[in-house]
Parts: C-alpha cells; sequence; structure tokens
C-alpha cells in the first residue's frame, strides 16, 4: 500500500495495480484459464478493493465461473471475462482518506452459500463509532 501522510490517503501501490492489471489483460485473452490461476488474480483485486470495499461487488460471475470448474482449465465466459475488464478499470480508484470524518451509520451485512443474504443497520453517535473501530482485535490472532 501506498501512503500519503499530507493527504490522507492511502492506495495500492502503482506498480502492483499496473501488473494486476497487465494480468487481467492477459487472462481474457487466453483461450483457456486455470481456476487456481484466476483466484490468484481475484486475491490481488481484492487486496486492493478493500480500501474500498463497495468495489468487491464487481465479482459475481467471476466467483461463480471459480466455483464451477474449481481446479479445470476451462475457457472463461464473457460475463468473467466483461467483470474482469471492470475490475481492471476499478483498481485505479480504490483510494481511502483517512482524513473523512466518522459516520453514526452502520452496517453488517453475511452471505450464505445457498443464496442467504442478511443486512442489519444502525444509527450511533460518531464518537461511539470511532471508539469501536479504533479497538484492536489483533488478541483473536
Amino acid at each position: 500500500m501506498q501512503f500519503d501522510g499530507d493527504s490522507g490517503f492511502i492506495r495500492g501501490k502503482d506498480s502492483r495495480i499496473w501488473k494486476t492489471r497487465l494480468a487481467i489483460d492477459a487472462f481474457c485473452s487466453l483461450p483457456r484459464v486455470h481456476t487456481a490461476a484466476l483466484e490468484r488474480i481475484v486475491c490481488h483485486c481484492t487486496w486492493i478493493f478493500l480500501l474500498r470495499r463497495r468495489l468487491l461487488s464487481v465479482f459475481g460471475h467471476v466467483y461463480e465461473w471459480i466455483h464451477r470448474y474449481k481446479g479445470l482449465c476451462v475457457p472463461l465466459w464473457q460475463s468473467v471475462v466483461r467483470e474482469l475488464r471492470d475490475a481492471s478499470s476499478l483498481l485505479p480508484l480504490a483510494v481511502t482518506d483517512l482524513r473523512l470524518p466518522w459516520s453514526g451509520s452502520i452496517a453488517a451485512s453475511d452471505a450464505e452459500g445457498e443464496g442467504g443474504l442478511a443486512v442489519v443497520t444502525a444509527d450511533l453517535s460518531p464518537r461511539a463509532v470511532a471508539s469501536m473501530a479504533r479497538t484492536s482485535e489483533l488478541w483473536r490472532y
């Protein structure tokens, strides 16, 4: 990651973003792709997208393709190619401003493998949210 202390912005390193984008371009032109190789590309994208979590929603068909063909080398669906190209375009936008004020609106979500989904929201004071968010969870690991 690349941090600019003057502006408060954090983003993926330019070199990592470009390597990932070039890998995506190469994958999209291959006649067949092994699921394990694509999983590695998705992991690189995920690491960068964690800075702007809503970007993670770009992958849907990609996950379905990996799950369906696990361990095989098969052609990519056009919908997978489209999502990969979209992800490539979004990589430079994964930037976070660490100086933004805390929000009092919080949400948590979870998904289950059979299509279930749950979302809960709450409104708290920004001070309470900041206090909880600053709690170190290293003890769990």
